[in-house]
Order: C-alpha cells, then sequence, then structure tokens
C-alpha cells in the first residue's frame, strides 16, 4: 500500500513539473496610467522576451515553474529587476515605469563665430578704420585650403569674387592682385600694409616691392576697396 501511495506521489509531482505557464500583464505610465507601447519585458537566463503592443499589454508563453528574474527596460523610463516565482497557474501582472528625468542646472555655451569656408567680413569700425559701406573681406588662412608655403595667391585668393589674380614667378616672392579689372601686376592699384602699415616707402607704385610676407607666418588677410 505504501509504495502505491508513494508512485502516485511521483507521478503527480512529475505532471506538474512538466506543465508550462504564461505571464501576462500591462506596462503603465506612472503620470497617466496608460500603457505604453515597445517595452522590453525579458526573463532572464530562459531567453523569454517581448514587447508591449500600442495598449502596454504583453505576454510570455511555454515558462517553466519556478522563480525568475524579470527585467523591463524603456527609453525614457528607469528599468525594472524584479522576480517572479511561478508555481502552478498562469501568472497576470502589471508593472508602472517611472519616467528617468535628470533635472539640471542652466548650462551656458560660448562658441566663436564661424568663419565659413575661412572668408569673413570686417566690421564696420575696426580700430581707427571705417569700413562701414565698403566692400571688404576677410581670409582666415588657418581655414583655407591653400599651399601658403609658396605664397599661391590663386588659392588664397580663389573665393573673393571681383579679384584678378597675376602669377609673375613661382615662388610667391611677388604678389600680383588686382580689384575691378585693375592692373593686378604687383598690387599696384591696392595699398598692401602689415599690421597697419605700410609695406613700402612708395605706397602707391609697388606696394610690395620690398618683400611679400609668408603667408604661413599670416593670421588673417584683409581686403577692402
Amino acid at each position: 500500500m505504501k509504495a502505491v501511495i508513494v508512485y502516485i506521489f511521483l507521478f503527480l509531482s512529475f505532471t506538474a513539473s512538466a506543465q508550462l505557464f504564461s505571464l501576462s500583464g500591462r506596462i503603465i505610465n506612472s503620470e497617466d496610467g496608460e500603457g505604453i507601447s515597445d517595452v522590453l519585458i525579458r526573463l532572464e537566463n530562459t531567453g523569454h522576451s517581448s514587447l508591449t503592443d500600442s495598449s502596454g499589454y504583453f505576454e510570455l508563453k511555454n515558462i517553466k515553474p519556478g522563480k525568475h528574474k524579470i527585467f523591463i527596460s524603456s527609453i525614457g523610463y528607469k528599468k525594472i529587476y524584479a522576480e517572479i516565482n511561478i508555481l502552478n497557474r498562469d501568472i497576470k501582472r502589471d508593472f508602472v515605469l517611472y519616467a528617468d528625468v535628470l533635472a539640471i542646472d542652466s548650462v551656458l555655451i560660448k562658441s566663436k563665430k564661424d568663419n565659413t569656408f575661412g572668408i569673413t567680413r570686417l566690421k564696420d569700425v575696426e580700430g581707427t578704420a571705417i569700413y562701414a559701406g565698403k566692400k571688404s573681406e576677410v581670409i582666415v588662412l588657418k581655414d583655407i585650403t591653400a599651399n601658403t608655403a609658396t605664397n599661391n595667391s590663386r588659392q588664397i585668393y580663389s573665393k573673393i569674387a571681383g579679384l584678378n589674380i597675376f602669377e609673375s614667378d613661382g615662388a610667391g616672392i611677388q604678389l600680383g592682385i588686382g580689384g575691378r579689372g585693375l592692373n593686378p601686376q604687383r598690387v599696384t592699384n591696392f595699398n598692401t600694409r602689415q599690421n597697419g602699415y605700410d609695406m613700402s616707402a612708395d605706397a602707391l607704385g609697388y606696394p610690395e616691392s620690398y618683400y611679400s610676407p609668408p603667408a604661413e607666418a599670416i593670421d588673417s588677410s584683409l581686403a577692402g576697396w
């Protein structure tokens, strides 16, 4: 008689352990109680996972009995780690997600004015000079693509409209630019200065007859007429 009882008990235990159950429920927002869609629900170390539908509903099927760790995650909400104990029936349980919001102090961002393509404009007043109402260009050498080692004026001044470029030598010793159709030879029709001072004694004859400063040593080049 005892053997029969033991046999029946073992058979019932085996039958219960072979059963599979389900876990279902809704994922809702803590603020308004509405369902949250596309929330990931995963049972750790089981391979069971699911995403909530548009109403926040989810269902995981064919789960073996026992204790399981559940992981719930969604962008913009705090993650949930919980433990579910499935014994001999399906489990229905809702979970509440709280917004993952971090309040910070105000941030002040400072930035230099961007020199688009290496060219900008002179201010209306630069030091003691007034450029308001005049055509002016500022070339920022570090922001342009040019061969500054050879003073390649064709590349350095290529983006300034109205300039004529004259290359009289291949070494870039003599600068030759002219504006609005004027003679570009040796910048004859320009008053050429370095750091605000004339580069030669004869400002209107051959303004750069003494030398041309190497473009590698120039921070910016100003052109105004």
